[in-house]
């Protein structure tokens, strides 16, 4: 438990700046947007971060605790200390199941103690204090299994109706683009690419929805 803690709170969640490979473009394409009040070729315009200087990827998002823009940002946890994002998320995950198997531990070990010493009123108060710890660690647990599962972020589940990605462009409806399936959305999630992988991946998808639009006007 206090390994996943150390290495969600000192490990880098995905940070992506003009610095990361692949991104180069990307900083000098912010300011191109910027001098020609972005592109009309596009179906829908990048997303600008006025803070990193680059065209954000798909799925990334600024961190306005940690001023950085970080892929796949799920959000900023106070208990970690960190951004929670693509490449410690299986640590947060994983913290959050060891604390729950922890407290469960606790709990077991309170009553036991109790229990031999025939402190009723201490059995009381042994649940009484660990229960609100364990009801918190299977919220955590549950919820993010669920987005595992839908291969969403915290951030996606929330504001699900500003992301267009998560939307078919022509039928308009719910369209996760990221779902491959229960166990590939394992993968994805907790065995993710290089950051470098991930850009890429995440370009190409981006670039492909981002095609000339109206073909027909302007075959016209």
């Amino acid at each position: 438990c206090w390994y996943s803690f150390v290495r969600c709170h000192v490990g880098d969640p995905g940070v992506v700046d003009a610095s990361t490979p692949l991104l180069t473009a990307a900083y000098d394409n912010y300011f191109e947007d910027l001098r020609t009040g972005k592109n009309d070729d596009r179906k829908k315009p990048p997303k600008l971060c006025h803070s990193c200087h680059i065209e954000r990827p798909l799925r990334s998002k600024h961190c306005k605790v940690a001023r950085k823009c970080v892929l796949a940002f799920d959000h900023y946890c106070p208990y970690v200390g960190n951004t929670v994002g693509r490449q410690n998320y299986k640590y947060f995950f994983s913290y959050c199941l060891l604390f729950l198997v922890s407290a469960a531990e606790w709990q077991f070990l309170a009553i036991v103690y109790q229990r031999r010493h025939g402190r009723d009123m201490g059995l009381v108060l042994a649940q009484m204090w660990f229960g609100p710890f364990m009801l918190f660690g299977v919220a955590m647990v549950f919820m993010h299994l669920q987005l595992t599962y839908a291969n969403l972020t915290t951030n996606e589940q929330i504001n699900l109706s500003r992301y267009e990605y998560l939307f078919d462009i022509e039928g308009g409806g719910y369209h996760n683009l990221f779902d491959k399936g229960c166990w590939h959305n394992f993968i994805d999630r907790f065995f993710p690419p290089s950051s470098e992988g991930e850009v890429r991946e995440l370009m190409q998808i981006q670039s492909a929805r981002t095609q000339p639009t109206n073909l027909l006007e302007a075959a016209n």
